[in-house]
């Protein structure tokens, strides 16, 4: 993929878009790579250790926690955050359920970039990681109100895009 159409893709996607394109070309000079998925495959795999760092392009994948499906990514979410940022474990494994197309940073080359453009791009993922905090807590809340059938969960709760 030639740099101008991936420069186009970087101003799509919000993790990106309080860069300027002098700051958004210096993200692209980054080595990295696109990796495809297969459907079943697994993009990141829960207890893992990894330094990468996901932006799906194209495709979907379920986010499994402990064995069960908690939310849907599409693009342009983002995914592996929490290992990337914070060298923990993967916290979920991530399955395509279709073909996907990501890309792949590394934590090293990120440390890399300007103060500014590590900075920006880690508070985007910050608000990101807030969002999904915010929802589930509506979702605890809401189940604590009204407690419904483990049968129902899945249905009732369709709305919550967890992630």
């Amino acid at each position: 993929m030639d740099n101008n159409k991936l420069l186009a893709i970087l101003g799509r996607i919000p993790l990106f878009k309080n860069l300027d394109e002098k700051e958004k070309k210096l993200v692209l000079s980054m080595p990295k790579v696109y990796e495809l998925f297969s459907p079943n495959e697994h993009i990141v795999k829960e207890g893992e250790v990894s330094p990468f760092f996901y932006i799906l392009l194209t495709g979907e994948a379920n986010v499994v926690c402990r064995g069960q499906k908690v939310a849907k990514v599409k693009p342009p979410q983002f995914i592996g955050e929490v290992g990337f940022i914070c060298r923990e474990p993967r916290i979920a494994t991530v399955v395509a359920t279709e073909q996907v197309m990501a890309m792949k940073l590394d934590a090293a080359n990120f440390e890399e970039l300007p103060a500014r453009i590590r900075e920006t791009i880690k508070d985007k993922i910050i608000s990101g990681l807030v969002s999904r905090l915010r929802q589930v807590n509506t979702a605890l809340v809401d189940l604590k109100k009204n407690p419904i059938s483990k049968s129902s969960l899945d249905e009732q709760y369709a709305e919550y895009e967890l992630i």
